[in-house]
């Protein structure tokens, strides 16, 4: 168990620092504070390896055909870059939904677990979630001390996120992100694809060849590969490509004929088709709909 108490300090720590419903986008890791007051509202995105401390509210998260809920007092770990959607429910404008995202930081985590023989295997899981331990929440605390201690977060924040990420992988779920990072397991050489795939995701690629650049054979490649993302290699590609389309449309002003050439769609129709079918509406309204709710 968990002392609610330290919960409620780490909540209103955050609370502070966001007034109303957004995000705010700290210089630490790559930490970010999330406030909602508004349920029920989908959100799709595609996620990189992330921990996140729930701290009120409650999130449901649809990863592949699996449906994660999960809320105060519970952290999530997402081992892989996944395609999610997700709404929160239980909150209103006097009790919003407020979080902290961590993104997991590869580098530390191989560095844990070729040093530390207490981090067990398990079987790999593409999003995890446990009971948050007191020991995760004072560093999330003193990580959130920080925060505008500039001259302190250089030499003490990279410290504190290593002990979140130790203290992740000493838990029950810290075998599942053990197994994606640990040097020649299949989990391993399934990252090894994937991050090949989105580096490359504008190109024509072979199954046969993606399997052979991580050395197994292509059919135990393609059921490990969508053991691990719910998806096949060509579908993860498509969903990498219609994601990035959505964010160019988004940010970068392009309309869906620019931008669906640019992630290397040859048809227009066909890629209207695919991102009617991923986000529930074609290019033009699907971004009209989500500038106006800006």
């Amino acid at each position: 168990m968990f002392n609610e108490l330290l919960l409620n300090e780490v909540k209103n720590k955050v609370l502070s620092k966001l007034t109303s419903s957004g995000q705010y986008d700290t210089e630490i890791f790559g930490m970010q504070f999330f406030r909602e007051s508004e349920p029920n509202k989908i959100n799709r995105c595609f996620h990189t390896p992330f921990i996140i401390l729930m701290l009120n509210g409650e999130k449901h998260s649809i990863f592949g055909s699996e449906e994660f809920i999960y809320g105060a007092g519970k952290y999530v770990i997402a081992s892989v870059d996944y395609p999610v959607s997700s709404f929160v429910t239980n909150i209103s404008e006097e009790n919003p939904y407020v979080s902290i995202l961590l993104p997991v930081n590869n580098k530390i985590v191989f560095d844990i677990i070729s040093k530390n023989k207490a981090v067990t295997d398990k079987c790999f899981c593409g999003i995890s979630v446990a009971d948050v331990t007191d020991n995760i929440l004072n560093a999330f605390s003193r990580l959130i001390d920080l925060v505008d201690n500039y001259d302190d977060i250089n030499m003490i924040a990279p410290m504190i996120v290593k002990e979140i990420h130790y203290w992740v992988l000493k838990g029950p779920v810290g075998g599942s992100l053990k197994a994606i990072n640990k040097y020649g397991s299949k989990s391993g050489r399934i990252m090894q694809a994937i991050q090949y795939l989105k580096a490359h995701y504008i190109e024509s690629i072979k199954i046969d060849d993606l399997a052979s650049m991580v050395n197994m054979a292509p059919s135990t490649f393609n059921r490990y590969f969508r053991t691990v993302t719910t998806l096949s290699p060509l579908q993860y590609q498509k969903r990498l490509r219609l994601y990035e389309a959505q964010r160019l449309m988004l940010m970068e002003d392009y309309n869906a004929t620019t931008a669906c050439f640019q992630v290397g769609y040859s048809s227009q129709h066909q890629f209207n088709r695919e991102y009617k079918k991923v986000f529930g509406e074609p290019p033009y309204n699907n971004v009209k709909k989500i500038m106006s709710a800006v």
